[in-house]
């Protein structure tokens, strides 16, 4: 079974991601693993990342997956997790048998972004775009039929309630 693990900036996939392995499930982090998603302009061109990422620049950009990354990821294992997002997500929808939609309020995820010591989020200018997206994504995510787990939750009751759906 292929299953893909999304959400917003903060919505805990890396920590999903994370605790996944250590059951035993092979599982990537979308963020953290190299070649899978890149930064592009509006032509699907890759292209140089400044240090510190202004709101105009994101606007004018998008963190994208490779298509190949992706079917060659899920052709690899049988069963296998991705946990992350990009601004293509939907494109990949098709390719797994189940999506995941860790869904959290505006608090958790503004108190988990000011805990950030590294990572999309940690900068007040990517925070304020991340909180501006929330609404939008949560509702995005569900109206193309994600399965919603509750993230506001501890860790372990999070992977309680994606393994029991599985």
């Amino acid at each position: 079974m292929k299953y893909l693990v999304t959400g917003i900036t903060g919505a805990g996939k890396t920590s999903v991601s994370n605790e996944l392995r250590k059951l035993g499930f092979t599982a990537y982090d979308g963020d953290k693993r190299t070649g899978l998603g890149r930064w592009v302009d509006g032509n699907d061109k890759p292209v140089r990342v400044p240090a510190r990422l202004t709101r105009d620049w994101i606007e004018r950009h998008h963190w994208n997956w490779d298509e190949s990354h992706i079917k060659r990821l899920l052709s690899q294992h049988q069963t296998v997790f991705i946990c992350g997002s990009s601004s293509n997500v939907d494109k990949f929808y098709s390719c797994f048998d189940k999506v995941y939609l860790l869904s959290v309020s505006q608090q958790t995820m503004k108190n988990r972004l000011n805990a950030r010591s590294y990572g999309f989020g940690k900068f007040k200018q990517e925070q304020q775009l991340a909180l501006a997206w929330h609404e939008w994504f949560e509702k995005h995510h569900r109206n193309l039929g994600a399965t919603i787990i509750d993230a506001n939750q501890p860790l372990k009751s999070v992977i309680d309630d994606l393994l029991k759906q599985l």
